[in-house]
């Protein structure tokens, strides 16, 4: 997204939105337990990725990244019993999952004249959020864990592949995919698939 006819433009900003697939959404265990006897911890697998990148050439086909991107996944929630007594309900109540990344990767074009293709690796830092609802016999739980009460915090690395075309002097418009993997926990996280669009000044 930076090599552009001018050559003194070495900065680009990027914006992107699009698909994710998280993986770890849905590896929960919902099986009844000595705290539960119903959870609702899974969300749907495929949602949504935004983010924005700043972008500096370093070499004729080398550029450093900075970015930060927000990805949610989530989940309908309805349920009906009698407990204890008691009728409990829940109605189409959405529990979600949000992750917040800050990165910081190095990007490389795979060709010499007039790129359009980009290669990508990097290092992240991400502060998820997780909603959960637990349903036992003493009472139901709603809860929103995070890094403020529950210290959620992950780190590692992503690879990606970016395809861009010049609209004009200035803009481009492509389509990236990024696959990102956590170190901390030795698992994949997310894979993303977002149309982005990158300003060069």
């Amino acid at each position: 997204a930076l090599f552009v006819t001018a050559q003194h433009s070495r900065f680009s900003i990027e914006g992107s939105y699009g698909l994710q697939r998280n993986f770890f959404v849905t590896s929960y265990d919902e099986s009844p337990n000595s705290f539960s006897q119903t959870s609702f911890y899974k969300k749907a697998p495929i949602g949504t990725m935004g983010g924005i990148e700043l972008k500096y050439r370093v070499g004729k086909r080398s550029a450093l990244t900075l970015g930060y991107a927000r990805s949610v996944n989530s989940r309908t929630v309805s349920y009906r019993n009698t407990i204890n007594g008691v009728a409990v309900g829940i109605a189409d109540f959405k529990i979600t999952h949000k992750n917040r990344f800050f990165q910081f990767g190095y990007e490389y074009a795979l060709q010499k004249k007039n790129p359009s293709l980009f290669a990508e690796a990097g290092l992240f830092y991400v502060r998820p959020f997780q909603q959960e609802v637990s349903i036992a016999s003493g009472g139901i739980s709603f809860e929103e864990r995070n890094f403020n009460n529950s210290r959620l915090e992950e780190g590692g690395f992503f690879i990606g592949l970016t395809y861009m075309k010049k609209i004009d002097t200035k803009f481009r418009l492509g389509i990236k995919s990024r696959l990102y993997y956590l170190v901390s926990t030795n698992s994949l996280e997310a894979l993303t698939l977002t149309p982005v669009l990158s300003y060069s000044f």
